[in-house]
């Protein structure tokens, strides 16, 4: 699972494209196979159907929401080494209706003239101060993980109240740095072997939403992926992708909507019939494992 990757002239945190280049060289050298999820997922369905013993190891790739960085530093690394990997994407952002609003939080904190806020959360005020980068990262990932859950419209009045106290306005449209592909964009990637899927239509926590509000988001989301792509992931990602963040009744959407399964970030280091759930049912909350560069760590997972 791996999300932005670095480029120097930006401010965000992501992944070293040249950690990622010798990562997969050294996959490659050891001859593990790198398949995309939706094989990996199709073959295992098919294991388990017929009761076959698991194949060779295999890694799949995927990146959460879909910025820009994807094409630019991503891409061109996978194709170096011929390794497929699979996107996730948000319609809403990728239309420009929304922007995601971690983005407009660091966006708020970098230029903020107070670098102490009260930030109105569901468990009360959380005051929230830092004094260089360093803590400016570890406080906005504190408000993340407590405002996350909360709907659409508590976030958009969360995000106004910071950008009142940091007395700096919301940007309407993302900068260059925040900036997501476009359906054009993705096509194009596309024809490169590159696959995209539904991450939903605004990265809502799925557990949170109303019945009407979670068809909207899985079924919206995955149609307007089938109507903008030619080659789609058969596969749905859910936002955030913890076990509280998604309910048996979000399972049932994805599958009511012809996916092959839905993908988690629940981390199971193996996929081996002993770890998994009762059958057919791990398919619904496929678990992944955080991106990690170094080599030890990836295969050592094989094993745990």
């Amino acid at each position: 699972m791996m999300h932005r990757f670095a480029d120097p002239n930006a401010s965000y945190v992501g992944h070293d494209p040249q950690d990622l280049r010798n990562l997969l060289a050294y996959l490659r050298k050891c001859r593990v196979s790198i398949e995309s999820v939706d094989d990996m997922t199709r073959r295992v369905v098919v294991n388990d159907a017929a009761g076959t013993a698991n194949t060779p190891p295999s890694i799949a790739f995927t990146v959460d929401d879909g910025y820009r960085d994807v094409a630019t530093l991503a891409q061109p690394v996978f194709e170096e080494f011929d390794c497929p990997f699979t996107v996730f994407v948000v319609p809403e952002v990728v239309d420009g209706n929304r922007c995601f609003w971690w983005d407009q939080l660091a966006f708020l904190m970098r230029y903020s003239r107070t670098k102490r806020w009260v930030v109105p959360t569901a468990s009360g005020e959380l005051i929230a101060t830092w004094s260089d980068e360093a803590s400016a990262f570890a406080v906005r990932k504190l408000v993340e993980e407590r405002i996350k859950r909360f709907d659409a419209a508590e976030i958009d009045a969360i995000m106004q109240e910071c950008s009142r106290q940091a007395d700096v306005p919301l940007f309407s449209a993302p900068p260059p740095e925040y900036g997501v592909l476009s359906w054009s964009d993705m096509r194009s990637l596309e024809e490169r072997g590159v696959r995209f899927g539904a991450h939903s239509m605004t990265h809502a926590a799925l557990s949170t939403c109303a019945d009407e509000q979670a068809q909207w988001e899985i079924a919206g989301s995955l149609e307007r992926v089938r109507q903008e792509l030619r080659h789609p992931s058969s596969l749905f990602c859910y936002p955030y992708g913890k076990r509280s963040d998604f309910s048996e009744r979000d399972e049932r959407l994805a599958e009511r909507q012809g996916c092959i399964g839905a993908i988690s970030s629940e981390h199971a280091s193996s996929m081996s019939p002993a770890k998994r759930e009762a059958p057919g049912a791990w398919r619904w909350r496929i678990p992944r494992m955080s991106y990690d560069p170094r080599p030890g760590t990836v295969l050592r997972a094989f094993f745990d």
